[in-house]
């Protein structure tokens, strides 16, 4: 209602916000009477600090300040979330499955502040938990949670639950789940690659192939592959699903046999042992170095096939006995003699000796000087007239092979 004309209105003052007023009054008094709960969060937040870095060092920082921090206050959920992301990053699935199992007693429906090496809710974290640690009935509970409650993770959930159903064997609702998650993401590499390692499984090869299809579209590079962060269950399956995404393209299959090797010698015993032998039994059938070679055009493609061919022997006595070695080499001759064979990259995915590799190179370095530098020198001096810069006129890959012959590795 308006004031009549000439008086004056009166100045309201801003109305309190009580309940606002109530929380600091509550928090200062909280503060004042608990000094831990400032200790606690100063705990937490040095803590957060540490697992963000990947020095061993500041990880047992971290550790020791989040058990500190669970004495102060064992009613609060946040030291046993992040002790929870702290043995996730660890691999120590049981101590993770405890420590999360706290959060979801104190506050079920917890989400951290800052997330750190472990995201999703906590229905999402503990069935990855369970999963790795070979509960997968109890992670399919956890996962089938989050499909009714966490919209976010529900495309996650169902790769989950695929992942899970092949862990079991039962590859049938593998595929059907891996099908209602496609939608969900699109052109998400992982689902594509999950999908055609299910259908690689069910041995429906031509389904396979085309769903291998999609997901190198976003694995363009073996780096893609080696550098992913996986997170399938058994945790040893991503050398399966790595070698099979390689066997994809030709210029990738000695990679895929380098990891068909190592899926085999570290699965002692399984349901998939049958299927990767026959895979890494086709590959290496018909693997030769000379199948691994790239030149400029400039160069005489058959003299060079035929060179390189010349190298297949030499080469695999130089690799024998390191069948989980690869050489990455470039041929580059320059004016300085003794220069014109680098070996740009040693990849092994077990150990190996710093002997053995100075063996390998050395003996790899005379074989490709004598086959090919030596006889097409002048070619591949005007070859790198043409092609100046980084790019380099020869490259080969060079496989690692078992004594006497290319063998998958013993089950034994």
């Amino acid at each position: 209602m308006a004031a009549p004309p000439g008086e004056r209105v009166p100045h309201l003052a801003p109305q309190k916000d009580f309940d606002e007023e109530k929380e600091r009054h509550s928090e200062f008094w909280e503060d004042v009477l608990r000094p831990s709960r400032v200790e606690y969060n100063e705990l937490i937040r040095k803590a957060i600090v540490a697992l963000q870095s990947k020095r061993p060092i500041k990880q047992a920082l971290a550790l020791r300040l989040l058990r500190e921090a669970k004495k102060l206050q064992e009613k609060s959920p946040v030291a046993y979330w992040y002790l929870g992301a702290y043995f996730f990053e660890k691999k120590e699935w049981q101590e993770c499955v405890h420590m999360l199992s706290m959060v979801e007693t104190i506050e079920p429906t917890f989400v951290p502040k800052k997330r750190v090496l472990l995201f999703g809710s906590v229905e999402y974290a503990l069935g990855m938990c369970l999963a790795h640690a070979g509960e997968y009935e109890q992670g399919l509970r956890y996962f089938r949670k989050v499909l009714r409650t966490d919209k976010k993770k529900r495309g996650y959930a169902f790769m989950r639950i695929a992942e899970i159903y092949m862990a079991l064997g039962r590859l049938g609702e593998a595929i059907s789940v891996y099908k209602q998650a496609e939608p969900l993401f699109g052109q998400n590499a992982m689902v594509h690659l999950g999908l055609a390692i299910a259908y690689d499984r069910n041995e429906q090869g031509s389904e396979s192939q085309a769903s291998l299809k999609k997901a190198l579209v976003s694995f363009p590079a073996v780096r893609s592959f080696r550098n992913y962060k996986w997170n399938v269950f058994p945790a040893g399956d991503k050398f399966y699903y790595m070698a099979l995404g390689l066997a994809a393209r030709r210029d990738f299959e000695p990679w895929s046999i380098l990891f068909w090797r190592h899926y085999l010698a570290i699965t002692k015993s399984g349901p998939w042992r049958e299927r990767a032998r026959w895979h890494l039994k086709n590959l290496e059938s018909r693997y030769r170095p000379s199948r691994h070679i790239t030149w400029p055009r400039i160069m005489d493609r058959n003299r060079l096939s035929t060179l390189a061919a010349k190298t297949d022997r030499p080469l695999a006595r130089c690799m024998e006995n390191v069948p989980h070695l690869l050489l990455s080499a470039e041929i580059r001759p320059v004016w300085k003699s003794g220069k014109d064979i680098r070996i740009s990259s040693l990849y092994s995915v077990a150990p190996v000796s710093k002997e053995i590799q100075k063996e390998v190179q050395g003996c790899v370095k005379g074989v490709l000087q004598e086959h090919l530098v030596r006889a097409e020198r002048s070619a591949l001096r005007r070859a790198m007239v043409r092609h100046s810069g980084p790019n380099f006129p020869i490259h080969m890959l060079i496989l690692g092979r078992q004594s006497g012959h290319f063998a998958a590795p013993s089950q034994n």
